[in-house]
């Protein structure tokens, strides 16, 4: 598998701003495109390696950011639904890494919270 070094868009948009435009800056990030700016002065970094099969992992904060998030592979467990039947289910490991001196725990958790209602209701992003 060939390598490449690390590259991450710094999103500078208020959370109001379109999945559309931050998907743009995203495109951006993956194509080598950012200016110096465009990638320095963010507050987190969300770190995927689920996508190369990785289930869990514990991300290193990149200073002087306050969080990092990291996001493991989506696998299928069973789990029970809503009428107490064994259902195949998808799941994801998140993983949060906080810089105690800048953010609290209790923010970064209420931040996790926050994050796993928009993975259990996408479409609440549209709106």
């Amino acid at each position: 598998m060939a390598s490449s070094p690390l590259s991450s868009a710094t999103l500078k948009t208020n959370p109001s701003s379109s999945l559309l435009a931050k998907e743009r800056r995203w495109r951006r990030a993956r194509e080598r495109k950012l200016k110096p700016e465009e990638y320095s002065g963010g507050t987190l970094t969300l770190s995927n390696l689920g996508m190369y099969g990785i289930e869990s992992f514990a991300a290193i904060i990149n200073p002087p950011q306050a969080l990092i998030l990291a996001v493991g592979a989506v696998t299928k467990k069973p789990v029970v639904d809503a009428n107490d039947q064994i259902v195949v289910g998808h799941r994801v490991r998140l993983v949060a890494s906080c810089d105690h001196r800048i953010v609290d725990g209790a923010i970064g958790a209420r931040f996790l919270l926050e994050v796993k209602m928009h993975l259990e209701r996408p479409l609440a992003l549209l709106l």
